[in-house]
């Protein structure tokens, strides 16, 4: 079983009630490299409970994963696909450094 399977696993229980979730939040970093298969457990898990909060960050300029399924069209049409939606812009970007001390 690989990394793809246990996704398709996760999904099938989450849709045929063998796994309730008891998550209000979920949060996704890396957004723009989101394949379908991860993004239907996603959709999934929102169905399954009611007030479900969808956080994701994501750059599409930054999408480098599509020989392993990724699709752009999740951050694209992000409302059409996980419904009514909240965007801010962050106009600003500061990467993490480390300093010697």
């Amino acid at each position: 079983m690989d990394f793809y399977d246990m996704i398709n696993k996760a999904n099938q229980y989450v849709l045929d009630g063998s796994f309730k979730s008891p998550w209000k939040y979920i949060i996704i970093d890396e957004f723009q490299d989101i394949a379908k298969s991860r993004a239907e457990l996603v959709r999934a898990l929102r169905k399954g409970q009611e007030d479900v909060s969808l956080f994701c960050v994501g750059d599409d300029w930054q999408s480098i994963f599509r020989f392993t399924g990724s699709d752009i069209s999740f951050t694209a049409d992000f409302e059409k696909i996980f419904g009514a939606t909240q965007a801010t812009e962050l106009k600003k970007n500061v990467p993490f450094q480390q300093h010697d001390r």
